[in-house]
Formats: structure tokens, sequence, C-alpha cells
């Protein structure tokens, strides 16, 4: 499936509307997406009529208007169209109002159809309409799935003619707005995924970082993820190295912390929890030309609505962000990581990677005075997946599942080497459980308030998370910590998820 987007109708789009009135007569298709289009030969004059539908509310009060828009893929061609007639009486608080749309009988039972209805929910909630309605035939079964998918509510039948129609209300949910920063290995693709596919989730982008692997392994992981999925997601690469560990050479030496993680140059161990590139096809797109860092804090203070951030890697795009300009943390909502450990330890004696990775950035972002919550390992290993999981993915046939389920398979055989768990065949999916999380809270269990810091010293103890557990601690909390995890729901979660791709 190509990408594709919602255009509001324009003369640009001229001899595209044509070919589109013209298959569409020709197939006796319903133009139930469109203004009329069926009785108007002429395509100017139609245009004519949409923008002045758009408008007319503006000169008689508690009419119904029309936003006409036109379903158009990357090569500019209009493939389907829809019609939002709302209400847009301030006394009515736009609280509803009635989708209709069509697609070329070509591109239909491909996927399109569901993908527009939710283009158009999403615009409807863009413009604050808080209900919709929409409407299909009884016997039109397709079209019932599209509906259903995007979650609609069975509300009445009518007949037309010798028709029945069946109508259905979808109420507006607000999405929570997110930016992910991932250093993209087999978990973060994971997490990914997840917060692609999720209704509950507008993705504003996606940053890189070096960690799992080297910062251009990471940005490719991370397209390659948005492009099988077939997101127009913009992902923008970050920071290369750490903020200063690397700055004195006796403090890490050449070690690169107990994952399986690599030094630039030497061979990739066969068995890692990271292999250099996942196991999907390689990526068209490129990472936007604007640094990560950048974007955000541009981004970050231009926001008019709070933002979450999901973190599942090294925090040091998020530290230099706020290094850079410290207003930015008022429009941060929470920051939300996985990292660092309570018992729990895999780079050194007492540290977790993504924090040891960088723990001058963890600090920084610790102490900004942001609502964080942190999921360590203590948690993600209480969620962990099995081979018979992986039978299920691969038993949902396509290339996407079926990359997660190898992904995992590589994962229980390295976490089988090198930590073993405590049911051999299991490895958790750290970075998945952050976005678990986010969507279901219920996910995480065992959740205190806690004064927490980390240690950058450079002794025995860098990057260990110091979790203050008294009641009365030296300096006020700051993170809350999750100590356990529902397995069975955080299971549920992802593979109602992955069953959404196409």
């Amino acid at each position: 499936m190509p990408q594709i987007r919602l255009e509001k109708v324009d003369k640009r789009y001229f001899r595209q509307i044509k070919r589109y009135r013209d298959e569409m007569l020709k197939s006796e298709s319903s133009f139930d997406g469109c203004s009329n289009l069926d009785y108007y030969d002429n395509i100017s004059r139609w245009i004519d009529h949409c923008h002045k539908m758009e408008s007319i509310e503006n000169r008689q009060s508690g009419l119904v208007n029309s936003d006409q828009l036109l379903l158009v893929t990357e090569t500019e061609e209009v493939i389907g169209m829809v019609n939002i007639r709302r209400k847009l009486n301030p006394l009515l608080l736009m609280v509803g109002g009635h989708i209709g749309y069509s697609i070329l009988p070509t591109y239909r039972n491909q996927g399109y159809g569901k993908k527009l209805l939710s283009l158009a929910l999403d615009y409807c909630q863009s413009i604050g309409i808080r209900e919709i309605s929409v409407s299909c035939f009884s016997d039109n079964i397709a079209s019932r799935k599209i509906i259903l998918a995007n979650k609609g509510e069975y509300d009445s039948t009518m007949e037309i003619g010798n028709r029945k129609v069946e109508r259905y209300w979808i109420a507006m949910e607000e999405k929570i707005k997110v930016i992910m920063d991932c250093d993209t290995g087999s978990d973060d693709a994971i997490a990914i995924m997840m917060a692609i596919l999720s209704e509950k989730i507008e993705l504003l982008g996606i940053c890189t970082v070096a960690g799992n692997k080297a910062l251009n392994y990471t940005t490719e992981n991370t397209l390659a993820v948005v492009e099988a999925l077939k997101s127009d997601v913009k992902v923008f690469a970050g920071c290369g190295s750490s903020m200063v560990t690397r700055l004195l050479p006796t403090r890490r030496g050449s070690y690169g912390g107990f994952t399986g993680v690599k030094e630039d140059g030497d061979k990739e161990p066969e068995i890692t929890y990271h292999h250099d590139h996942l196991p999907l096809p390689t990526p068209v797109r490129k990472a936007e030309k604007k640094n990560a860092v950048l974007w955000l804090v541009e981004t970050l203070l231009e926001a008019k609505e709070k933002i979450t951030m999901v973190i599942t890697g090294p925090m040091t795009n998020m530290a230099m962000a706020l290094r850079i300009e410290p207003k930015i943390a008022e429009n941060i909502k929470e920051i939300i990581f996985m990292g660092g450990g309570f018992k729990v330890f895999n780079a050194t004696r007492c540290s977790e990677f993504n924090i040891w990775a960088d723990p001058e950035a963890a600090q920084i972002v610790l102490t900004s005075g942001i609502k964080c919550t942190m999921v360590p390992l203590d948690a993600t290993h209480k969620a962990n997946f099995d081979y018979a999981d992986c039978q299920r993915l691969r038993a949902m046939n396509n290339i996407v599942t079926d990359a997660v389920a190898l992904m995992i398979e590589q994962r229980i055989e390295a976490y089988d080497a090198y930590q073993p768990q405590e049911i051999l065949g299991t490895a958790p999916i750290h970075d998945a459980l952050v976005v678990g999380y986010l969507l279901e809270p219920k996910v995480l269990e065992e959740i205190s308030l806690m004064r927490v810091d980390v240690d950058f010293s450079g002794g025995m103890a860098d990057g260990q998370t110091i979790c203050d557990t008294r009641a009365y601690p030296d300096d006020e909390r700051n993170c809350y910590v999750a100590l356990g995890a529902n397995n069975e729901l955080f299971h549920q979660l992802v593979f109602s998820l992955l069953e959404k791709v196409n």
C-alpha cells in the first residue's frame, strides 16, 4: 500500500477529480463520499460548490456545512473521497457530524477504506467534532467491518428505497500526543510498532540515538519499522555518542556493556540481543535533515498541548534538549523511560545498559522537575515472551509479525546464553512494556514514588540508579518506579495491536 493522505478539494486536482468521477460512473459505484459530484459535469463548478459548502455557516447560523476531502496517494492520484458534514453552531459545541466516503473500485478490499475512515476521524478530532455518525447498507459487509474496526457503535436501521441502511456512531477519543526516543534494536522495534498501530496514540515523531547500536544502525532500523508499517511518521537522527562518558578514555576502556553490543569494526556476535539490521526490508525513506535535538526543542517549545516523551534508549537527546532550552520542560506531560534497575542489572554489577550508556544525561532528565516514570529491569523481567508466542505471531502470516517472531527468538537465544531467566526459553521485551503502560497503566505493578539519582562518578557504581526508599529521603521524590508487571495483560496488548498489521 502506497502512502496516502487527505487533502481538501482544490483546483490543482482538477484532472484527478475528473478521472475519479469518470471511473465511478463507469462502475456504477456509490458517490457517498462526494458533495453531489455525480450531478456535476463541470468539475470547476463542483469545486466551487465544495468551497461554498465549507463557509455556508458563516452566513446562516445553524445550517450544516461540509468539508470535501480527497484521498491522495504519494503520486498525487485521487483514489477516494470523504465528505464531512458538521454543525458549527457554537451553542452546539460541534457535538456531532456525519461522514460519507467512497473509494475507487480498483482500490477496494486492500485496507484503504479502513485507513480512509481513520484519517477522516483524525480530521474530525482536529476541528473539534466529538461524535460522528457513519452509515452503510446492511448487505455491505466490507463497509460494516471498516466501521466496526474504527470503533463504530450500532445505532439504528432505516430503509431507503428497497434497501436497509445501518447507522453507527463513533465517539472521538483524545489521543495521547507522543514523541519516542529510541536506540532501535529488537525491543525498541516492537515498541514503535505498538505506538504506530495504537489508535490511542498520536505519534508526532521518532528520534534516534546511539545505544544498542551505532546511530546509523538505530536510525536505519527505525526507518525500516516505520516503512514496514506504511506509516508517515517522521524520523530524526540525534546524538551519535553519550554526553561525556567517552571523554576520559580510562573511564570505560573498550567495554561496551554486557548486552551483546559490539564496538565499531568488530565482528557481530552470532548470538546477540540486537543485530545490526532488523529482519525487515531495507528502507527507502531517509531520516529528516534536522537533528533530533533541535527538532525536540522547536517542537516542544511550540506545542499547544503537553506531550508525553517515551524514551527507550540512552537519554542523550532529551538531556541535550533540556540543556539547550530548559523551558521545554513546561510542555512535557511526562517522561516514561525504560532504564535502570532496582535489584536487577545487566550492563555492570549494579547498572542497566540504557542508564549506564549515558548516566549524566539520565541525571539531567531525572532532576529536570518533569514527571518521570521508570520502567526498570525488575519490571520488564516479569513480562517475558516464549517460543509459543513466536508461533502465534508466525500464524498471523505477514512479514512484520514474522520479523517480530524472529527477533523474539533471537532474544530468547541470547538470554538463555547470557542472562538466563527464571524460566528458560523466555526473554523480556523491555521497551514494549513502556508503550504498554502508556496504553494501559495497569500493565505495570508495584509502582512507588521514590527519589532516584544516577551515579556518574566513574567508579564501580557508574550508571547505577540509586533509589531512595526511606520514609524521609534526603531530596524530594522525583520518579515513579515500577517493580512488577502484569504479564497476561501485556501479552494481550501486544497481540491485539500486532493483529492489526495488514
